[in-house]
């Protein structure tokens, strides 16, 4: 990852794990041959994995189920058309195949996030900033290759959230912070996020001992840990 081409492709990268090991997606610009790697911590080392074969986009999204990721949404880098389509990664096997197209608008800086072994996906914007952003969220079921809708999004701010889900609720917002409860089915506001506002890769969502944290890059390049300490 050390020459100049190399960089181009790999900013606009997706990222997740699979089984203790890391993924880096690099679907945007054709002259990136091999669009994921694979990382394995034990040796670290990087592998070649699959090329990602639908149509080359940025600011898509992805999440894992078990032993698979899911990827799409985002808009095209040739056409820049907005994306509905989605894509899964079978990591045991190294196979992309293509699943059910989102069922929503295609649009760029959604959010995903699981809970009990479905994918969630929504919120974002269309291209334009003159049309407002969306606050729906749409449910897939990997057993039957189905989405539907789930729910509206209350908070103010749409586009680019972070969102993490720890037990039974889900913890979502960019500046005003949201708790979902999967159980009751109701949403609650719990205060202002304290990091950084801005829409996009800053906020890193995490879970250590039952605890939401959040690595934020703040405006002056540091890097800041934030700690959710009570929810009910």
């Amino acid at each position: 990852l050390s020459t100049k081409t190399d960089y181009y492709c790999y900013v606009p990268s997706v990222m997740f794990s699979i089984n203790d090991k890391g993924y880096l997606l690099f679907p945007t610009y054709s002259n990136c041959i091999d669009h994921l790697k694979e990382y394995n911590p034990n040796t670290n080392s990087w592998a070649e994995k699959g090329g990602f074969p639908g149509q080359l986009r940025s600011d898509a999204v992805t999440f894992v189920i078990e032993k698979n990721a899911y990827f799409g949404l985002g808009s095209s880098t040739s056409t820049n058309e907005l994306l509905n389509d989605f894509w899964k990664y079978d990591s045991e096997n190294d196979i992309w195949s293509r699943v059910a197209d989102f069922p929503g608008q295609g649009r760029v800086w959604a959010t995903s996030f699981t809970y009990n072994s479905k994918g969630y996906v929504g919120l974002g914007r269309p291209i334009s900033t003159d049309v407002p952003a969306y606050n729906d969220i749409w449910e897939y079921d990997p057993g039957i290759n189905e989405w539907k809708k789930f729910i509206d999004y209350p908070g103010s701010q749409k586009a680019g959230l972070f969102a993490i889900t720890l037990k039974d609720k889900l913890f979502i917002g960019l500046k005003d912070f949201w708790e979902y409860d999967f159980i009751s089915d109701k949403w609650k506001q719990i205060g202002d996020f304290p990091g950084n506002h801005y829409a996009g890769p800053y906020n890193i969502p995490f879970i250590a001992n039952d605890t939401v944290y959040v690595g934020s890059k703040m405006l002056n390049n540091q890097f800041t840990i934030w700690k959710l300490d009570k929810y009910e």
